[in-house]
């Protein structure tokens, strides 16, 4: 299973060969491997977060994780990795039959998707919609402003020079170890000042909105980076990336370039004020860039291997992490994305700190409910998921902006279930929340005879457009 052993060949050829089907499976279901849907982006950060990881471990005694005593457990890794490899194929397979439960040819359905979504101008919007979105811009600043009140913003914490541990500790309060509602702050300052980012950024041509899009877009960045997580200014310049092509449907090798040695660089800065990391000496540049590769390609798949050893210490949980809202179900809830991190981290309790662990989706349904129902929940998961884009690419919205607007947010939404369980999606408050949201503008955007104005001549936006 480890470095230079005879066999670490053909689990790198089995890898190999079970990626060939799985993109093969996910073309036939979306029609292109590279078109830009949930169920593709799901699979594509899946490969990058996931499976290049498991595979990694499985020939490679990685210093970091042998550090920890991931090793002692060679059972573990190699299961993570025969999850990893099933979960590649019948995702992918649950996406196949979706489009033939829904009767849907994939070609078809993006290519209309992609004609209505061309005619994205705004034609009339009615003042009942400027003034919606005004109030909802204003609600979402007083309630980002009033949790950044509460707290001591670890962004600052850099700047005045605290190490490494106090920055830690300070990020943990910022976020598990907050002494209020965070969630209630959180649906506010990351979900639905993301909703308003995308819809100033279909409407920039428009004066107003053009001023707006830059204002929230600082703000959003600023939310980013306060908690010094590293990962979140990433995901918004590829929320950024997405929404450009869906608007333009095109995108060029230069743009593209010039997106990625921003996103590099962005990376490393991060970690040099952040982590402390010394790029000024070459062997320790070296550590960063690996460090770097090794927190995404392996650091958020872990969770597998190390949710098969809490099994054999503890026994499976049987549905206990599953969301409890308010205790009204018959069972105590497990946080056991914290106790994971606690098991493999146990000094973490005595600093204070309040930390989670990526579980990936399958691990934790393994945690609760063993192998057989695991691989089920792949395959209905893989049918959601393509059903979501069916959904989207056929649904005939008032309010074309914002139908792009909920169809991007989502794609990047239904991302973070790669490393976290899909239990919690029925009680995901930012999703379902950010849904309503939207429908509710939508409802505002709708043409009524005689209703309200326009800020400005639908022919000056039309030109605009046209430019």
């Amino acid at each position: 299973m480890f470095e230079g052993e005879i066999w670490a060949i053909p689990i790198i050829c089995i890898s190999i060969g079970v990626a060939w089907l799985s993109v093969t499976l996910s073309r036939w279901a979306n029609g292109k491997y590279l078109r830009p849907t949930i169920s593709n982006w799901f699979m594509w950060w899946l490969f990058i977060e996931i499976y290049i990881g498991t595979t990694y471990l499985m020939v490679v005694r990685d210093s970091y994780e042998e550090a920890i005593g991931l090793f002692a457990y060679p059972e573990a890794i190699m299961g993570a990795w025969g999850f990893a490899l099933l979960g590649i194929v019948l995702i992918p397979l649950g996406m196949n039959i979706a489009n033939w439960f829904w009767n849907i040819k994939p070609n078809d359905i993006w290519k209309r998707f992609v004609n209505n979504s061309q005619d994205i101008i705004p034609k009339y919007l009615p003042m009942s919609f400027h003034i919606a979105f005004a109030v909802l811009v204003m609600i979402t600043l007083l309630v980002t402003f009033v949790y950044y009140q509460q707290i001591n913003i670890p962004l600052i914490g850099v700047f005045s020079g605290q190490d490494i541990n106090t920055l830690n500790l300070l990020r943990s309060d910022a976020g598990n170890n907050f002494s209020g509602k965070y969630y209630r702050y959180n649906l506010f300052k990351t979900s639905i000042l993301t909703i308003l980012v995308l819809i100033s950024f279909f409407l920039r041509h428009r004066l107003f909105y053009r001023y707006t899009f830059w204002g929230l877009l600082g703000l959003r960045i600023f939310v980013c980076l306060a908690d010094i997580n590293k990962a979140p200014i990433v995901h918004l310049l590829i929320l950024l990336l997405l929404a450009w092509y869906l608007e333009k449907h095109r995108i060029n090798k230069r743009l593209l370039f010039i997106f990625g040695l921003i996103v590099v660089g962005i990376i490393i800065t991060m970690y040099v004020f952040f982590m402390g990391a010394d790029i000024s000496n070459d062997e320790l540049f070296v550590d960063t860039i690996g460090g770097i590769l090794r927190r995404v390609f392996v650091g958020q798949g872990v969770g597998v291997p190390w949710s098969i050893v809490y099994v054999d210490r503890f026994g499976f949980l049987d549905g206990a992490s599953m969301p409890n809202p308010a205790g009204i179900l018959p069972f105590v809830y497990v946080r056991y994305s914290v106790e994971l991190m606690e098991m493999v981290f146990p000094q973490l309790i005595s600093l204070g700190i309040v930390g989670s662990m990526p579980t990936v989706f399958w691990g934790e349904m393994y945690v609760n409910f063993g192998t057989v129902i695991t691989l089920i929940s792949m395959v209905i998961w893989g049918s959601f998921l393509r059903s979501m884009d069916i959904y989207f690419q056929t649904h005939r919205a008032n309010n074309k902006i914002l139908n792009l607007v909920l169809y991007v947010f989502m794609i990047t939404m239904f991302q973070r279930y790669v490393g976290t369980s899909m239990l919690g999606i029925f009680i995901d408050t930012d999703m379902w929340i950010s849904v309503f949201v939207v429908a509710v503008l939508s409802y505002w955007s709708r043409n009524r005879k005689g209703s309200g104005k326009c800020l400005e001549p639908p022919e000056t936006v039309t030109k605009i457009y046209t430019k």
